[in-house]
C-alpha cells in the first residue's frame, strides 16, 4: 500500500484479525468512547501458517484456479503441479512446464553461444523448468504467502534452475522475495505494441501516453538457482 501511495480503512468487530492486518493506526471505539494506538509491527508469520501445507497436483487441478489468472487457457508441456492447502481447501497452485527452446535473456544469463545446438537443448531439458503459472486464491492474497509458496514449490523441482516470465514484474516483486534473480526485461517490438490499434480497426486511436507506457507491460525474466535444494516429497491430498 505504501508503494502505491494509497491507504485502506477497514472496520470490523473481530479483533483477532489485528495481528494479521497489522494496521498503522488502530482505533477502537464503543459506547461513546474511542482510543487510537500506533504500533511498530515486527515481521512475523501469518497466524494460520501452521495450517498450510503443499502437495503434488496435476493438470486437472488447473481449471479451479484458472478463473483467477489473466491467462486462464489450457496448459502445455506440464512437468509438475504443486498445490498449496489451508486445511482441506486448495488455496494456491504453481505450474511448472518445459522451457522454450531459445530465449535471448536466458542465453545472456548463462553465456550460451549456440542455444539451439543438440547439446544445449539436451542440457536445457535436463536442468531447467519454466514456472508457467502462479495463482493464489483471492482471499489469501496480501497475507505474505505467495513468496514462501513459490520458493518451496521451486525447491521441490528436481532441476537445477527454474525460470519464469512475469508481466507484473515491475509492479510486484514477489519473485525476488521468493529468491529469484531478476535478469532483465524482454522488450517487445514496436509492431507488437501497436497491435491493439491494428486489431481495433483503422479508426481506432491509441494515445501517445498509452503507447509510451506500453513498455511497462513488457515481461521480466527471472531465474531461480535451485542447485542447493533439499526437497521433501509433497504430501498427497
Amino acid at each position: 500500500m505504501s508503494r502505491a501511495g494509497v491507504g485502506l480503512l477497514a472496520a470490523t468487530t473481530h479483533e483477532d484479525v489485528v495481528e494479521d492486518l497489522r494496521p498503522d493506526l488502530w482505533v477502537r471505539c464503543a459506547d461513546g468512547w474511542a482510543e487510537a494506538e500506533r504500533r511498530d509491527w515486527k515481521s512475523r508469520r501469518v497466524s494460520f501458517a501452521d495450517e498450510l501445507w503443499v502437495s503434488e497436483g496435476s493438470p486437472s487441478d488447473w481449471p479451479y484456479f484458472a478463473r483467477w489468472h489473466y491467462r486462464g487457457d489450457r496448459l502445455a508441456f506440464v512437468r509438475r503441479v504443486v498445490l498449496l492447502w489451508h486445511g482441506r481447501e486448495p488455496v494456491g497452485v504453481c505450474v511448472f512446464a518445459a522451457p522454450a527452446a531459445a530465449l535471448s535473456a536466458r542465453s545472456r544469463y548463462f553465456g550460451l553461444r549456440n542455444p539451439r545446438s543438440s547439446v544445449a537443448l539436451a542440457a536445457l531439458n535436463e536442468q531447467v523448468w519454466l514456472l508457467q503459472r502462479v495463482v493464489l486464491h483471492p482471499t489469501y492474497r496480501g497475507a505474505g504467502l505467495a513468496a514462501a509458496f513459490v520458493r518451496r514449490a521451486c525447491e521441490l523441482c528436481p532441476v537445477n534452475w527454474v525460470e519464469t516470465l512475469s508481466a507484473m514484474g515491475r509492479a510486484n516483486p514477489v519473485f525476488e522475495r521468493a529468491g529469484f534473480a531478476r535478469v532483465g526485461v524482454i522488450g517487445r517490438s514496436r509492431r507488437a505494441r501497436s497491435g491493439l490499434a491494428q486489431f481495433a480497426g483503422p479508426t481506432a486511436r491509441v494515445s501517445d501516453r498509452t503507447r509510451a507506457a506500453g513498455h511497462l507491460s513488457d515481461p521480466v525474466y527471472y531465474v531461480f538457482d535451485n542447485r542447493r535444494r533439499v526437497p521433501d516429497p509433497p504430501r498427497s491430498s
